[in-house]
């Protein structure tokens, strides 16, 4: 259903983004197995972090049976685990970009962009790190 600011109520856009990521990770992990395999690296995580999330969901319909009470705080923890995962998804990787750039000798005209990514996904990880603590710190459930 919707609400009157427009977001959906309950536990749906839970189910929608992880299922989003499985079907994506799937599709990747797919193509990475049968064709190319480079793109196993960008599907398995994604699909890794979709089934997480759909495993913490089918655990929330029976907590929203048995301790329907409960059953708020368990989506505050799923969406802030859920969400942490995925943004540590990308700023992981990112912020090891120079050095595995560094590794594998490429170059040394490219050498700047590896410098970049790595740039951003450290800001990325101090930036997640605070917005965390910040929602782990003012949580209501």
């Amino acid at each position: 259903m919707i609400g009157r600011y427009g977001e959906l109520e309950g536990a749906a856009e839970y189910w929608i983004a992880s299922l989003t990521f499985c079907l994506v990770g799937g599709v990747f992990t797919a193509v990475g197995a049968l064709t190319e395999p480079f793109f196993l690296f960008i599907g398995l995580p994604f699909l890794g972090l979709g089934l997480f999330i759909l495993v913490l969901l089918i655990y929330s319909l029976y907590l929203k049976v048995k301790h329907p009470e409960k059953y708020p705080g368990w989506l505050w923890w799923v969406n802030f685990i859920g969400g942490l995962a995925g943004a540590l998804l990308f700023a992981v990787p990112s912020t090891l970009a120079l050095p595995i750039l560094l590794l594998v000798n490429v170059p040394s005209e490219t050498i700047w962009v590896g410098a970049l990514f790595s740039a951003i996904g450290a800001v990325s990880l101090i930036g997640i790190g605070l917005i965390a603590r910040w929602q782990y710190n003012n949580k209501s459930h």
